[in-house]
């Protein structure tokens, strides 16, 4: 299972940054929404925490879905079908329409 955050270790690299305490306590304006919502970060660790696990996921569907497709989609592209644009998908031979 291909993962381009987990696969390339420099990418947390950037998480662990001593900036990012600073980073975080600024974006999560200080943690003052962690009373009013359920899912918001409660301290650094939890916001690290979070950050790390939307990467995974975003690192999953990047080397499982878009690479696979990049090619296909390089190739052919977007064009447009009886008033619809088609994309790529998979192969450069199948189209999916975007409805």
């Amino acid at each position: 299972m291909a993962n381009y955050y987990t696969d390339i270790p420099e990418l947390k690299f950037h998480l662990n940054n001593p900036m990012m305490k600073r980073i975080c306590e600024l974006k999560e304006r200080n943690y003052r929404d962690k009373d009013e919502f359920d899912y918001a970060p409660l301290d650094f660790e939890d916001a690290v925490d979070s950050y790390d696990k939307v990467l995974e996921i975003t690192g999953e569907i990047t080397g499982e879905i878009i690479a696979p497709n990049a090619e296909g989609v390089d190739t052919e592209g977007p064009h447009c079908a009886n008033g619809r644009v088609e994309y790529a998908y998979e192969e450069p031979t199948k189209s999916r329409t975007l409805m």
